[in-house]
Formats: structure tokens, sequence, C-alpha cells
């Protein structure tokens, strides 16, 4: 029987990276509007759950859905980690299940395999294996560890914008008059869109950006902040490393490309 399929749940992968985890992980914060990947070589390393260690085991792909707020720990100096962040249009995380195992069957472990060895490459390639990786892993999740979002393209179209424009300074009262709409209103249809108010979404676009810029070691902390339209350094600082467990500074210190 053929169905028609329209596309609502398109991957839009953000990073796609292989470290070591020591130190970084240890007193980071694992929070934002993605979708999070990660598979580990060894034992070690993990998410603390309701007060609870829950270790990362190797052998599966962890899938962490948006707008968590995990302390992460890590106890092991030479274990690796590869890590997808990415998003997918409609489909949220249910909050019942901060973390899910998916085993590595031979289709995930081959998946995972070829992307390690496309790293180092720029091209269509890599970002198609990370995709088809991270769709796989979804795919074999249980019905009850995600929440499908309604479709509302206005609010789809406004979200690609903001990626464009986070440099500059934008308010709630900003976006609503974008769509004409009030302000109380616009929350409201906002947030049954994507899962989160649009503040928290502008914000971890914001730091989530950063954290990306501080990887790549390119840009001064001030540029940095220029570019994801943060004037206040101090406050910068302060969410960075209420968001992320870590100071920019120590952030960069403590990231280890491999």
């Amino acid at each position: 029987m053929n169905k028609i399929i329209d596309g609502r749940y398109g991957i839009r992968m953000e990073t796609i990276h292989l470290v070591r985890l020591q130190p970084l992980w240890n007193g980071m914060r694992l929070t934002g509007h993605h979708w999070r990947l990660y598979v580990h070589d060894a034992p070690g390393a993990g998410v603390v759950v309701n007060g609870e260690k829950l270790e990362l085991s190797p052998g599966f792909a962890w899938l962490l859905p948006p707008h968590g707020d995990l302390p992460a720990w890590c106890e092991n100096p030479v274990l690796n980690q590869l890590y997808l962040h990415f998003e997918v249009a409609r489909l949220t995380g249910s909050r019942r299940t901060p973390a899910s195992a998916v085993p590595l069957d031979p289709v995930l472990t081959v998946l995972a395999r070829e992307l390690k060895e496309q790293l180092d490459s720029q091209a269509p390639a890599l970002i198609l294996t990370a995709t088809a990786l991270a769709a796989a892993a979804l795919a074999r999740l249980p019905g009850d560890a995600w929440d499908e979002l309604g479709p509302d393209r206005e609010i789809e179209e406004l979200c690609e914008s903001l990626r464009h424009t986070l440099a500059q300074e934008l308010t709630v009262t900003d976006l609503a008059r974008r769509l004409g709409m009030p302000v109380n209103a616009f929350i409201r249809r906002f947030q049954a869109g994507t899962g989160s108010t649009p503040y928290q979404y502008l914000t971890n676009l914001r730091y989530t950006r950063a954290a990306r810029l501080l990887e790549e070691g390119e840009l001064s902390i001030d540029d940095i902040c220029e570019a994801v339209g943060v004037k206040d350094r101090f406050h910068f600082s302060r969410m960075f490393k209420r968001l992320h467990g870590l100071s920019p500074a120590a952030y960069r210190r403590g990231y280890r490309p491999r």
C-alpha cells in the first residue's frame, strides 16, 4: 500500500563531533532546544537524573530530548564520545523519558563507524550519514519517548529566521509583532509549535551557537557576545555558566576535539 510522505519530521543537523570527555563533562549541564545523540567507546560517563547517576554505557546510542537540564559527569579520562546535536521538525521528547538507550544493532553500528571515518571531511556525505544515524536511532525509540507537536508553518518559518538573525537584539514583543499577534497569544502559539517559550528558544539558540563558536576557537569572547546578540559580557558569562555548567573560558579550555 502506498503512503504519502509529507516530510513533516525533517532533521536539521547542528553539530557533529568526536571528543575526549574529560575534563569538559564534569560540571557541565546538558540543556538546549535540540536533540542529543551520544555514542561512548568506554564506560565511565553519564548524566544525573532525579539525583541518581545514569551511566551512558557503550554499546548504545543514547538519545536525550530537547529542553532537558541534566548535569553531566565523567570518571574515565580516556573515554571518547561521538555526539550529534540536531532538531526534528514537529517532534520533541517526552518529559517522562529524559534519556533513552537504543542498542547499537548492525545498522547503527555501521552508521556510527562510517560517521567517525568521515569526520575530517566537509563533504555532503558527512551530514547525510549523521542524519541517517539520528533518524535510525529515533525510529527505534518507543512511542512514549516523544511527543508530536502541532504543525504551524508560520512558527516554523519564524524559527528558521531566528537562526540567521541572532546578532540582532530581539524581544518577545518584536517576534509577536512579526506575526501581528498579542504577546500572550503569541507565546501560547509558539509553545504549542516548538515545546518551549519564545524566550527559552531564543536563549538556547544563542548560547548553543556561542558554545559552537567557543569550540572553534577563532573569535574572542567579546566577538562571540556580539555574534549571538548579547551586548553585556558579564550577563553572557553568567547565563552561559548557568546553561552549560562552565564559564565560557573554562568551556573553551576543556573542549578537546580529536
